[in-house]
């Protein structure tokens, strides 16, 4: 390697360039070539994978194909066993004795057998069923014809029985009444004595003529009394006529007393507010006030509301006046806060501008003070530029005295060899002497550089730090000059335009506000005046108003004045009342006379009625004793034919069963004995048919699935599939060593070329080094250069005298300068870090808590919007649903799908449930029924109404409803409690004409032009309340009850009558009619009328009845 490189550094530096370049071609092609090579390696075992995936494929297939050729060859060893056995028991003959393997023609020559003999064996066993069967129902004949006979028989005796027990009992009966016979006579003749008395006591009261002379006097007292009567009404219509005409004088004069009252208030309330109306209306003309002549002028009583108003009346226009006022106040109040509020504005403005202008004064002090504060600041540019070339300049000069170093070290080294020439000039010395001063001098060098080294380094950073600070300062000197030349003198001529506008604004501000101040001072001295003057138009239209009556008070007694006071003084009052008391006294008499005498009237009318009652009644008992005598003769004759009757039906019942019915029940029992062992015999022939059938059966079905089990994969062609699989395997097998092969091949050319390339990568990295070897020879030489130069320099600088006193100390103190600038430096940068950290914390936390604020703001601003858009939504509904739960009529349920809809379902299925013919567009079941089945479906309602209006039966109602109203005492703390219904049942009856009827505490109150209502609460009896309950509950069970189809009625005939309870029936059964289509209805009824069950059970749709009694345990 180290000649090669040699080698290489004697070449020119193109050479060497055009040897890299071929390398790098070099070594790209190897690398497309190892690539290539990979992916054929990739190709080859890919295509290797797939031909073991095959095999392994092709060899389970080949071990299935081997499987199915064993089922097989299993198969027809069995198929040949189930033959040979079919041939030695059923096939006759030696044909098959000695076949091995059965040909396909044998196999379907033995099957078509075998199925022939199963099928003659199916043909006897139903000839065996045939013949059974008629034996046996002959039998069954027989004993069904006994057993009637029988039952017949003993329903005859059990009949004898009954009729013989009833004629018993009534026997026993007839005898008991026989026995009160004798008793009977006795009370016979006992009421008709009594008859006789009452006969004579009322012809002893017809007699008497007392009765008759009451009548007549009271008939001439009763007109005594109506003549009585007229006069005192004559007397009360005078008294009275004087008396209205005295009370009305009366009131004319209250009236005009009241009317000079009130206008003297209209006078006193005008010239006490004289000077603030003035005052108000500031020059123009007050109107006038009403006095009483000009009311006398105006006064009409047709024209009262346009005397009231009137436009030019005070109050009237005082009250424009005002609305103006206040008008100008509201405008000049707005137009000073406007004002305010721009000056506000402004003095905020100015003050902020002149908070500004401070602060950038004091910026720029603490800048400039900053900026004098460093030596050198006043002209920053150029000593910046001065402190860079000198920079510049020593960091050169390190430089190349840090390369010298290295040269003259090499060059003492040459020279200690022996026989060593210049390092420099490359020619030898003429002496060891010449030799040795050029090694000490080179000696004496190389122990100075490390104390140049050390000051210059010190130099250069001290030049470092100071430009460092310079340069810290720049930002400085360029805010100073911009805040001196255009911030502060901005920010001036800013705060002068705000005051010259300030100024202006509070010159306007003074202006309106003593505008403001004379507009309100007129404001509040009329809103003083205010009251009174509604008080003054209030007397006016008072006083108009007594005007008007006062005239026509006036018209009114210029006809009537001097009829009245005529009558007044030729009769006086007091007379008419003395006379009018006289004449009651004696009314009042004459009533009491009528009262006594009809008191007596009507105690002897009373005394005849109880006498014919008391005569009526023993007529009726005396006649009711003799029909119970002939009644007596009727049982007697009864007795003595219930007698006969006794006897023949005891003969008649020894009979039947001491003779009949013993001969019936042995000829019953043979019967049975016959149809038992008919019964026997045919099912043992039955069971011995049926064992051959299922034997040949069995027999043949193995059969059949033994020939299908060698049918199919004789079918499927397993040998020659196996052949084929093996020849695939083969030929599989030699694919696979083949790529395997070239799989290996492969593998070797990409190990070569790795190998390759690896040394081409070293053959690379040489010709890098040499590249590298002749950079640094170059720099090198470089510093070489450089070193003599610093060397120069330095042997200048160590002949300059270091006595000055001066320079040391200034070096002192720019030395502890620089220490202090440092440690403030440190501080700084020390804050500046805690500040770096602490804003990469608080972004990181804004970061994490505020990444999504803004969509967040919006989404909650969103949710926000649509929850007050849904409260208020919700409050709209739930007033909509209180005023259509209270309000709502028949037609509002259209639309309305919510607990209204089924709310109001309950009374319009009610109401289809009793009418029919209620269905159409106008109807409220024409919404409510739609949307139901819309929405659930199937329910448990009636297609039409006619099957409940059997439940109704009368025309007294024709439908019921179910009525809502608010709780009124609820509704008074609606606020703080739940609200609360009633409801309510109503009947209806539509009538002929147009009817109303009200309802007291209800806000349902409906007039029905053809309907009649009233509550149902105490005005119905107990059957029509069970009707009511069950067409409720089939409306509720209709309407809440959607997806349940069970209806049951404990005890619905409850307080029916029998026509009801028949209507009742008939209407179950159409419901179950109705809905025997609909899978989970079931009607359960709970009852304990047999009559009921009875006419439920004559229809074909009722399917269970269950009996439920107590055991007499």
């Amino acid at each position: 390697m180290f000649c090669s490189l040699v080698l290489f550094i004697k070449g020119s530096d193109e050479e060497l360039k055009r040897l890299i370049e071929d390398a790098e071609t070099e070594y790209e092609k190897k690398i497309f070539l190892l690539n290539q090579s990979e992916n054929i390696l990739q190709r080859k075992r890919k295509e290797l994978n797939t031909l073991e995936t095959n095999q392994t494929k092709t060899i389970v297939e080949k071990t299935q194909i081997e499987m199915e050729v064993k089922r097989l060859n299993e198969a027809i060893i069995n198929r040949d066993m189930i033959l040979a056995s079919i041939v030695t028991n059923y096939i006759p003959g030696d044909k098959y004795a000695d076949v091995k393997q059965f040909t396909d023609e044998d196999v379907e020559y033995i099957v078509q057998f075998v199925d022939g003999l199963l099928h003659e064996y199916e043909n006897q066993l139903t000839a065996v069923k045939l013949l059974s069967a008629n034996e046996e129902r002959k039998a069954q004949t027989d004993v069904d014809v006994v057993r009637d006979e029988l039952a017949a028989l003993k329903q005859k005796i059990q009949t004898i029985k009954r009729n013989y027990n009833q004629r018993s009992c009534e026997m026993i009966s007839v005898e008991k009444r026989l026995e009160n016979e004798h008793s009977l006579n006795e009370r016979i003749e006992k009421v008709r004595d009594q008859f006789h008395k009452s006969e004579i006591t009322i012809r002893d009261l017809n007699a008497d003529h007392e009765l008759n002379n009451l009548h007549q006097s009271i008939t001439e007292s009763l007109g005594k009394k109506k003549e009585l009567e007229h006069t005192i009404s004559l007397l009360d219509e005078k008294i009275a006529t004087f008396q209205k005409s005295a009370s009305k004088y009366r009131e004319l004069e209250l009236m005009q007393k009241e009317r000079a009252n009130k206008l003297e208030g209209i006078r006193k309330i005008r010239s006490r507010h004289a000077e603030a109306l003035e005052q108000v209306f500031a020059g123009s003309v007050i109107p006038f006030v009403a006095t009483e002549k000009s009311l006398e002028e105006q006064a009409n009583p047709n024209n009262i509301r346009s005397f009231i108003n009137d436009q030019t009346r005070l109050k009237v226009v005082f009250s424009k006046r005002l609305d103006g006022l206040e008008q100008s106040t509201r405008e000049t109040r707005k137009q000073l806060a406007k004002i305010e509020q721009e000056r506000s504005s402004l003095e905020a403005t100015s003050k902020f501008t002149r908070n500004h202008l401070q602060e950038k004064r004091d910026q720029l002090k603490i800048l400039e003070g900053k900026l004098l504060s460093v030596p050198g600041a006043d002209d920053l540019e150029q000593t910046l530029i001065n402190l860079q070339d000198r920079r510049g300049s020593l960091e050169e000069e390190y430089a190349n005295e840090q390369g010298s170093v290295f040269l003259w070290c090499k060059f003492r080294d040459r020279l200690s060899r022996v026989n060593s020439d210049c390092p420099v000039c490359h020619r030898c010395f003429d002496s060891d002497a010449e030799r040795d001063e050029l090694l000490n001098e080179i000696d004496n060098r190389i122990k100075t550089l490390p104390s140049e080294f050390e000051r210059k380094k010190q130099e250069l950073k001290e030049i470092v730090s100071r430009l460092e600070s310079l340069v810290e300062l720049r930002p400085i000197s360029l805010e100073i000059k911009n805040l001196h030349e255009e911030i502060i003198p901005a920010l001036e001529l800013k705060i002068k335009a705000e005051l010259d506008k300030l100024t202006d604004v509070r010159s306007q501000r003074d202006k309106t506000s003593a505008l403001l101040e004379t507009y309100q001072a007129d404001e509040s001295l009329a809103k003083t005046v205010q009251g009174d003057l509604a008080i003054l138009e209030r007397l006016e239209n008072e006083s108009y108003e007594l005007t008007v009556k006062i005239n026509q008070f006036k018209y009114e007694f210029t006809d009537i004045t001097t009829a009245v006071f005529y009558q007044a003084d030729s009769q006086l009052i007091d007379g008419l009342q003395e006379e009018r008391k006289s004449l009651r006294e004696s009314l009042l008499t004459i009533s009491e006379t009528i009262e006594e005498k009809q008191k007596r009237v009507d105690q002897l009318n009373q005394a005849q009625r109880e006498a014919v009652s008391e005569m009526h009644r023993l007529k009726d008992q005396m006649h009711k004793l003799q029909q119970e005598n002939l009644d007596n003769v009727q049982l007697k004759n009864d007795l003595s034919r219930l007698t006969r009757d006794c006897e023949i039906l005891k003969k008649e019942l020894s009979e039947l069963e001491s003779e009949q019915l013993p001969a019936v029940h042995r000829r019953w029992t043979e019967a049975c004995d016959e149809r038992s062992r008919i019964t026997k015999i045919r099912e043992e022939n039955i069971e011995q048919a049926t064992t051959k059938v299922n034997e040949i059966g069995e027999k043949l079905k193995k059969l059949t699935d033994a020939c299908t089990s060698v049918k199919f994969p004789f079918d499927s062609q397993p040998l020659e599939r196996l052949k084929v699989i093996l020849e695939t395997v083969e030929e599989l097998q030699k694919n696979l060593s083949l790529v395997k092969s070239e799989a290996d091949t492969c593998s070797q050319n990409i190990e070569l070329l790795k190998k390759q390339i690896n040394e081409h990568k070293m053959r690379q990295r040489e010709l890098a080094d040499c590249v590298q070897v002749r950079q640094l020879r170059c720099q090198l030489n470089f510093l070489t250069e450089r070193t003599e130069s610093l060397a120069k320099n330095q042997m200048i600088c160590d002949n300059i005298p270091l006595s000055d006193q001066d320079l040391i100390n200034e070096t002192k103190r720019l030395s502890l300068e620089e220490e202090k600038l440092h440690s403030l430096k440190q501080d700084i940068s020390n804050q500046l870090s805690e500040l770096n950290a602490k804003l990469c914390y608080l972004n990181r936390d804004l970061n994490e808590k505020y990444t999504n604020a803004d969509s967040e703001y919006r989404d909650m601003m969103y949710q926000l919007k649509t929850s007050e858009l849904a409260c208020s939504d919700l409050e709209r509904y739930y007033k909509a649903l209180d005023r259509y739960m209270i309000f709502c009529s028949r037609h509002e349920t259209y639309g309305f799908v919510l607990f209204g809809t089924r709310q109001q379902g309950v009374p319009v299925v009610m109401r289809e449930l009793m009418l029919p013919d209620e269905f159409g567009p106008m109807s409220p079941s024409f919404t409510v029924r739609d949307v139901f089945t819309e929405l659930f479906g199937p329910r448990l309602t009636c297609p039409r109404a006619e099957t409940y209006l059997q439940l109704i039966g009368h025309s007294n109602i024709d439908y019921i409803e179910i009525c809502s109203e608010e709780d009124t005492a609820a509704a008074l703390n609606v606020c703080r409690t739940r609200r609360t219904y009633n409801y309510r049942v109503v009947m209806v009856k539509t009538t002929t004409g147009s009817m109303s009827v009200s309802r007291p505490k209800s806000k349902n109150n409906t007039s029905c032009n053809n309907e009649a209502r009233l509550d149902m609460r105490g005005r119905c009896s107990a059957g029509q309340k069970v009707l009511a309950s069950l067409i409720i509950r089939l409306a509720l069970a209709e309407v809440f009850c959607l997806h349940c189809g069970v209806l049951a009625l404990d005890e619905p005939t409850t307080n029916l009558d029998r026509e009801n309870i028949e209507s009742l029936a008939y209407a179950l059964v159409e419901i179950i009619k109705n809905r025997s289509r609909q899978k989970n209805f079931q009607l359960i009824v709970i009852t304990h009328d047999e009559d009921f069950v009875e006419l439920l059970g004559r229809s074909d749709y009722v399917e269970n009845f269950f009996l439920l009694s107590r055991d007499a345990q």
